[in-house]
């Protein structure tokens, strides 16, 4: 083989393993999250450091991230501290993929979808457009998720979310020395002269990067109250009695104890009902 062959042998070889590189290396670098084409209303904005793609709602300019769905154990068992019998039995659940707002929803994006102001002038509060929008009912929230094209989540899937794959007491572990680093409770805010919520996204996130789960304020979910898990759904999705009164609520808020904090504590209300350490936080469907 003569020189001239030889390197246009190489030449050629070269070429191969580039187009070889750039075949293997072109589907992860154009490759789009899942649901990133086909999500009316949203723009793919990035991927957070939780590895989890995040989208900006064209409406309100809040951030969602996309829960990828999956199996989980929901409820507490029955030697969990501080737990209540209306958090069992744990059962497994099957959550859909779908889109969670990565904070509650703000005063900010309250007036923009809604144009009101329902929080001014009570007492416990403060004004700010990063501030948790409060003295909202769960009509009040149903009204803005319509208008907004959004929708409640679940209570399975607020669950789902808050746990981000974790079975302990919170979703960073058991120890409630570490509370204060993940949520605003009555140990950072009342007990300090703080009588009122906190601006949103200022403590640590949860294993899904979603901030305040934790404490900060209630949010509203879309199920009606039952006493306990017997006879829930395992689909995810709302588990609603026509003759039931009350909605549920998740979190605990800034006012409230530990234990009110924990992945699986849950409170009812009236749909009606308002009051400056209850919030909530939008959901949308992937597809």
């Amino acid at each position: 083989m003569n020189r001239k062959t030889l390197n246009t042998s190489r030449c050629a070889g070269v070429l191969l393993v580039l187009l070889a590189v750039l075949l293997i290396a072109w589907p992860a670098r154009t490759a789009l999250p899942e649901c990133e084409e086909d999500i009316p209303g949203f723009q793919f904005t990035a991927v957070n450091a939780q590895g989890r793609p995040e989208y900006r709602h064209d409406r309100t300019g809040l951030i969602f991230v996309k829960m990828e769905g999956g199996r989980f154990e929901m409820g507490s068992p029955q030697d969990e501290e501080g737990r209540f019998d209306t958090e069992g039995p744990v059962h497994p659940v099957q959550i859909k993929p779908f889109l969670l707002c990565k904070t509650v929803v703000t005063q900010r994006a309250w007036k923009v979808v809604m144009g009101t102001t329902p929080w001014r002038g009570a007492v416990y509060m403060v004004n700010g457009d990063e501030y948790p929008a409060v003295h909202i009912s769960w009509n009040d929230c149903k009204a803005f998720v319509k208008k907004a094209g959004l929708r409640l989540p679940t209570e399975a899937e607020w669950e789902y979310s808050c746990r981000a794959g974790t079975r302990t007491r919170y979703h960073f572990g058991d120890s409630v020395e570490q509370l204060e680093e993940y949520a605003w409770y009555g140990v950072n805010t009342w007990d300090v002269g703080q009588h009122f919520f906190s601006r949103v996204a200022r403590k640590k996130p949860n294993g899904f990067g979603l901030h305040d789960m934790h404490g900060n304020v209630w949010e509203w979910c879309e199920d009606t109250w039952h006493r306990n898990y017997e006879g829930a759904p395992g689909d995810g999705t709302a588990w609603v009695d026509e003759t039931s009164r009350c909605r549920v609520q998740r979190g605990g808020s800034w006012i409230y104890d530990a234990w009110d904090l924990r992945s699986a504590s849950r409170i009812k209300n009236v749909p009606t009902f308002k009051n400056g350490h209850l919030g909530f936080r939008p959901a949308a469907f992937c597809k």
